[in-house]
């Protein structure tokens, strides 16, 4: 229910106004009444009506006098103008003044109950307003700590949503940086023990240096303000103390080099990068690039290039290639006197390689099998177990290969023999509209498969097609059917030259032969 307000000068007037309309029916529950424009004034600020409706001359203070001192008080209340002044000024001032309506005396009980009703429903359809945003409001703010990791994790892993860090800068209060990045990592994927870690960090770190905490995948990931390497030491080293004594887990830590926040993916991958090194380095540790860089240095690991051409050997299913290059490989171990601990830390590092080219379905199994390597007593034995499931990947990928070949050779011979009669059929039409393959590599795989051309091989089925159809013919062959159902349509003169070059004989000869054999065998 709303409070109105009634100024004007004439007793009559605005008791008048006050008793000749049933207020409570358009939800007015309280109705005050003044005698000029202070007195509305001093009402205004004590009581707060919602809607004032008021007269213009006025002694003290006149109506638009009172718009004007009230409006930048209290916006949001509605006034309504009674006047017998019907001149143009006044009512200019009154719609600058953003009154919501202009009423001339004499005016009847109706017409005053319009207007105030009217100012109810703009009051009533402000508050929705407001509700609707006050409501929004509280479910941004319960939503945004959500938003917020949301948008690191996105930020972290490069996701193309995030095109500008602009519109989020204000949102969740980025800063430039410096920053580092924190990877934690248990051994053993545990939600529970996650959530745990994540608060252990939360807690030590404090609210001042954490910028973002979140989990992703099976790591918790910091990104703080604390650049200093030391500081940063000494807290996660408490942290791992903490962490082994209550969940007894000691977490494995990568710690980036410095950065700025719209370098964050760069240095999430870093992190990723680096903690992998706990293989070698042992679980509980704490490593940076540099400790990367010189165990890369003390244990010269296998060259890019020599991985790069392995891991292409396997893709492309070139299985005498991969056996090659891992003989090289070895052969480079003996060379330069790797002793068997040496050669079994690179063995790893090429068996973690060779079974990223392992179906999903498979990898768990093959990384079981990596403490096989452990298990070999010689380089031989090492060198064995590795080649034999590089071998086994590349083998089985040249099958695919060649199966998948083969289905395309077959769907290109299906679509020739449903499609025979077609003058327009074409290799490049095949490949380009139906496989959607480059043509020349089509035409080769053609051949491979075949042992000819797929102009021979059309010709071929062109003319035996066209053999098969004067073999059925009852009696007289028409040139012009036949070359029409073989692809030579509009053009029987050309189909029977063609029929001649590939049978020796003409259409209608090669007719007359069929039947002078059948003569003969009925005679």
């Amino acid at each position: 229910m709303y409070t109105l307000l009634i100024a004007d000068d004439e007793r009559a007037v605005r008791e008048g106004i006050s008793k000749a309309i049933r207020w409570s029916d358009i939800g007015i529950n309280r109705v005050l009444l003044a005698a000029n424009g202070k007195e509305a004034y001093d009402i205004i600020l004590k009581e707060k009506p919602n809607i004032v409706l008021t007269d213009i001359i006025m002694p003290v203070l006149t109506g638009i006098e009172l718009v004007e001192k009230v409006r930048p008080l209290m916006p949001e209340t509605q006034f309504i103008i009674l006047s017998g002044y019907n001149e143009f000024s006044y009512a200019q001032k009154a719609i600058q003044n953003e009154v919501l309506q202009y009423l001339l005396k004499p005016c009847d009980a109706d017409s005053i109950k319009g207007s105030v009703q009217k100012a109810v429903s703009r009051i009533q359809n402000i508050e929705k307003k407001e509700r609707f945003i006050e409501s929004m409001k509280e479910n941004v703010e319960k939503l945004l700590p959500q938003a917020r990791e949301q948008f690191f994790r996105d930020l972290f892993q490069g996701s193309p949503n995030i095109r500008s860090l602009e519109p989020y800068e204000k949102l969740f209060d980025l800063h430039e940086g410096p920053y580092r990045m924190l990877l934690f990592k248990i051994d053993e994927y545990d939600y529970v023990k996650l959530l745990a870690l994540k608060s252990l960090v939360e807690q030590n770190f404090g609210a001042g240096n954490v910028t973002v905490c979140i989990i992703i995948n099976t790591y918790v990931v910091l990104l703080t303000g604390m650049t200093d390497f030391d500081s940063l030491s000494r807290m996660v080293e408490k942290i791992q103390k903490q962490c082994l004594s209550v969940y007894n887990v000691e977490p494995t830590v990568a710690i980036s080099s410095e950065g700025v926040i719209s370098n964050a993916a760069q240095m999430f991958r870093e992190v990723k990068d680096i903690v992998k090194f706990e293989f070698y380095l042992g679980e509980g540790k704490i490593i940076t690039k540099d400790d990367v860089n010189v165990f890369r240095a003390d244990y010269s690991l296998n060259s890019d290039t020599q991985i790069e051409e392995l891991s292409a050997a396997i893709r492309s299913g070139n299985v005498d290639l991969v056996r090659c290059i891992i003989n090289t490989i070895f052969n480079s171990y003996r060379i330069n006197g790797f002793d068997i601990n040496r050669v079994r830390a690179c063995g790893i590092e090429l068996y973690i390689i060779i079974i990223k080219h392992c179906e999903d379905c498979e990898i768990s199994k093959r990384i079981k099998n990596i403490t096989k390597i452990n298990e070999c007593n010689t380089v031989s034995e090492i060198k064995d177990f590795i080649l034999n499931t590089a071998t086994a990947l590349a083998k089985k990928t040249y099958d695919s290969v060649i199966s998948g070949q083969n289905r395309v050779i077959e769907k290109v011979i299906r679509y020739v023999h449903e499609n025979i009669h077609d003058e327009n059929l074409t290799l490049q039409y095949i490949a380009s509209k139906i496989l959607y393959l480059n043509v020349d590599y089509l035409g080769k795989l053609f051949k491979k498969e075949t042992g000819m051309r797929f102009s021979q091989y059309l010709l071929k089925v062109r003319m035996e097609k066209a053999k098969e159809l004067i073999k059925q013919s009852p009696g007289d062959i028409k040139i012009y059917e036949i070359a029409n159902a073989t692809g030579f349509a509009g053009n029987p003169s050309y189909f029977a030259r063609v029929f001649k070059k590939y049978t020796g004989c003409l259409p209608k000869e090669f007719k007359y032969e069929l039947d002078d054999k059948k003569n003969k065998v009925i005679s």
